[in-house]
C-alpha cells in the first residue's frame, strides 16, 4: 500500500523529543511508524513500536529520549522510485514502511 505525502505529516517527531512523544505520534499518525527529523526536517531515522518495546525492555522509561531508540539505518526510497521497486525493497527487507 502506497500512502500520499500528506499523510505522512501526522507521522513526523524530531529527534530531541521523548518517548512518551513519540508513542503519541506513532498512534496519531495511523502507519505504525514515526518519521524522526532533525531541525532542519531532514530525515534522521524511524521508530516504531517494537524499538519502543525494545527500549523499555532494556530500562529506558518514557522520558528517556527517542535518540537512544531511533533506526538510524532505516530503509528510504528516493521520490521518484518507482512502486514496483520499492515493492520488492519492502518484501525483500520484510519491512512494512519504508520512508
Amino acid at each position: 500500500m502506497f500512502i500520499e505525502k500528506k499523510s505522512f505529516t501526522k507521522c513526523i517527531t524530531y529527534e530531541d523529543k521523548n518517548i512518551r512523544t513519540v508513542i503519541s505520534t506513532i498512534e496519531n499518525g495511523g502507519l505504525r511508524i514515526a518519521l524522526v527529523l532533525n531541525k532542519r526536517d531532514q530525515l534522521v531515522g524511524t521508530v516504531c513500536d517494537g524499538d519502543i518495546r525494545r527500549g523499555l525492555l532494556k530500562g529506558l522509561n518514557l522520558d528517556s529520549p527517542i535518540s537512544s531508540i531511533i533506526q538510524k539505518d532505516c530503509i528510504t526510497a528516493g521520490i521518484n522510485s518507482p512502486k514496483k521497486e520499492i515493492s520488492k525493497m519492502m518484501k525483500d527487507n520484510a519491512i512494512s514502511q519504508i520512508p
